[in-house]
């Protein structure tokens, strides 16, 4: 009986952002393949078919013995946003099966799931918080997080696209991706904004500087990616070509990007170097990983968007950094996995 009650509690508190694995295990993957390195992309792609099964497996569990807390998780401003990560890494999954043309026939019903997902997860966070009548302060209640909501909604208009390339050639479908695309960049905005407020006029003590806010530059990169392949799909909303729509929204999301990772470097070096602080959590720091990946495959879409074959060379550079920090992680979740009261919840302020 108490081996049944201590079940049930691991349930009840497994991390919501968990999918976060998925989506850096399968960026870094199609990363591997774009680059020349296919043998890596498909032992990646093995690994993450298994933990996709895994943590869905998981997430099913925890709604049926632990309902009543995940409706609570999901409305906090804490975990909440983690819960997006359910629709990106499964979008994220349908992109990696179409770029290695396996099983690629299950793009569409994951493009499917993904969609139900991020309206689940995504009206059930802002309804959640909104009505909640305590409310965080902006130090505790905002991080990195709540860029997934630009993550997840770019994340759906890049399968999108793939279908599209795949040969769904739907004006319907593009429209919804170009305007999923533009939704996606106004929640960045909008997001990124507070985020510099919280960043220049907020206390950030060290403990603060955490591995979620690296999502600053992964929602900047994959709205490059999800805008790219639009590019590419030689479609058009009307008279104009999508090419010509989402040029400049392309560089200038590249652009940003770039600005934050070497912002985030100081920061974290004046945290571990400097303040000598410790990582406080092996699970949240896969939303340093995906950033990392996701800047890799935007990179490889700006160059093959213009010809810019200079970007190359810094798109293999900052893919052996993610894929070096992906084993770094992945050994240390393999170890977190095999301790007593594993998974329990921490949230990745």
């Amino acid at each position: 009986m108490a081996d049944q009650h201590a079940a049930l509690r691991r349930f009840t508190t497994l991390f919501p952002g968990g999918f976060a694995a998925v989506m850096a295990t399968g960026i870094i993957s199609i990363d591997a393949r774009e680059l020349g390195w296919g043998w890596i992309g498909w032992v990646l792609l093995a690994v993450n078919v298994g933990a996709w099964l895994l943590l869905w497996a998981a997430g099913v569990g925890r709604a049926v013995f632990g309902g009543r807390a995940l409706v609570r998780d999901l409305a906090r401003h804490d975990t909440g946003p983690g819960f997006l990560t359910l629709a990106a890494g499964t979008a994220v999954l349908g992109g990696q099966l179409v770029a290695f043309q396996a099983a690629s026939w299950s793009a569409a019903p994951l493009f499917a799931l993904a969609i139900l997902a991020w309206w689940i997860t995504l009206y059930g966070f802002l309804t959640g918080v909104t009505k909640g009548r305590i409310k965080p302060s902006l130090e505790r209640g905002l991080s990195g997080q709540w860029l997934l909501l630009v993550v997840a909604t770019q994340a759906l208009a890049s399968l999108g696209a793939d279908l599209l390339k795949e040969g769904a050639a739907s004006p319907v479908l593009a429209f919804v991706c170009y305007a999923w695309v533009l939704l996606g960049a106004v929640y960045y905005l909008l997001l990124s904004t507070i985020v510099l407020y919280r960043f220049a006029f907020v206390a950030m003590p060290p403990e603060d500087v955490t591995g979620s806010w690296w999502i600053n530059a992964g929602a900047a990169a994959v709205t490059v990616l999800a805008g790219g392949k639009l590019m590419s799909s030689g479609l058009s909303i009307g008279p104009f070509p999508l090419r010509d729509l989402l040029s400049p929204v392309i560089v200038a999301f590249w652009a940003d990007a770039t600005f934050w990772i070497p912002l985030l470097l100081l920061l974290f070096a004046w945290k571990h170097l400097i303040r000598r602080r410790m990582f406080r959590s092996v699970l949240a720091q896969w939303s340093v990983v995906f950033p990392l990946g996701m800047y890799c495959a935007a990179t490889l879409e700006l160059e093959s968007a213009y010809g810019l074959g200079f970007l190359r060379p810094l798109a293999r550079v900052v893919f052996w950094v993610a894929l070096v920090t992906w084993c770094v992680i992945a050994g240390s979740a393999l170890r977190a996995t095999v301790r007593p009261g594993w998974p329990a919840r921490q949230a990745p302020r």
